[in-house]
Order: C-alpha cells, then sequence, then structure tokens
C-alpha cells in the first residue's frame, strides 16, 4: 500500500509524514532520550524528568500504573510482583503525586462535604442500589450500569 512507513522507533505501521508514529512521536517530544536502559529488579528507574520507567517496554510515563495497565494489560500489584516492587512502591512521578495531594486537600471540603455527604448520610452509589438511576449516553454503558444497580 502506498504512504505507509514502519515508524523507527516501535515498528509498528504508519501513513503520517516524518520518521516516527504519532504516539511515539508525542512521546520523544517528553522524553527526547527516547527508550531508557532495563530497570533492575527490585528497583525503580526515573527519566531526567522525574517520570519511572516501564520494566517491560523501558519506556518512561507519568503514571505508570495507568501505563502497565492499559498497555501491557497487567494489573499494578502484579506489575510489582513480577519486578520485585514493594506492594505500596508509587508508580507515579512525585511531582504529580504532590500535585494530585494538594489538590485533594485544596478541595477536600467541596468534595466530600458537600458531594459525598448530604446531611449526615453518605450519597455513594452502593452494589444493589435501587436509587434513582442517571441518564448515560451510551445505551451499551446505561444497560451494564442498569444490570450492577439491579
Amino acid at each position: 500500500m502506498a504512504g505507509v512507513k514502519t515508524c523507527g522507533l516501535c515498528g509498528n505501521s504508519y501513513t503520517s509524514g516524518g520518521y516516527y508514529c504519532v504516539t511515539c512521536y508525542e512521546y520523544l517530544r517528553k522524553h527526547p532520550e527516547g527508550i531508557y536502559p532495563q530497570p533492575n529488579i527490585g528497583e525503580i528507574l526515573y527519566a531526567p524528568n522525574g517520570d519511572p520507567v516501564c520494566h517491560i517496554c523501558r519506556r518512561a510515563y507519568r503514571k505508570l500504573g495507568n501505563h502497565i495497565q492499559f498497555f501491557h494489560h497487567i494489573s499494578q500489584e502484579d506489575y510489582r510482583e513480577t519486578y520485585g516492587l514493594h506492594h505500596s512502591t508509587q508508580l507515579s512521578n512525585e511531582d504529580y503525586i504532590k500535585t494530585m495531594r494538594d489538590y485533594n486537600k485544596q478541595y477536600y471540603d467541596l468534595v466530600v462535604g458537600e458531594n459525598l455527604i448530604e446531611g449526615g448520610r453518605s450519597t455513594r452509589l452502593k452494589r444493589n442500589n435501587k436509587g434513582p438511576r442517571r441518564k448515560i449516553g451510551n445505551n451499551q454503558i446505561q444497560k451494564q450500569y442498569l444490570k450492577w444497580g439491579s
């Protein structure tokens, strides 16, 4: 097929201009070093910007836990066990963790006080809840939501 190229980093086919596919191009904008050395079992290697490096593909991600779950399809617990990491090892950039902690402290009263607790009763949805259903745009998701709640 005309116009199909192979990415110089991941080897996948693509049709856009340049030497890399869009995904690798975006990755290289954040990590010009490219692919990092293989981290040793039992330790986390960090990129210069503080992102942890994946033991599987040797790429650095701000939220490594999301990457391994959605890209490699393994749980964070299995990843930690497989690569000899302590069960409480953080799989995110320290700056990101600090930012989220600060947001949590800043908006705690709004989120917990106003959204989760109303008049002393918890408003979290519980399994087998027969309460009112909210509208969901995607029909398939709505069916699953109703099945879960019934």
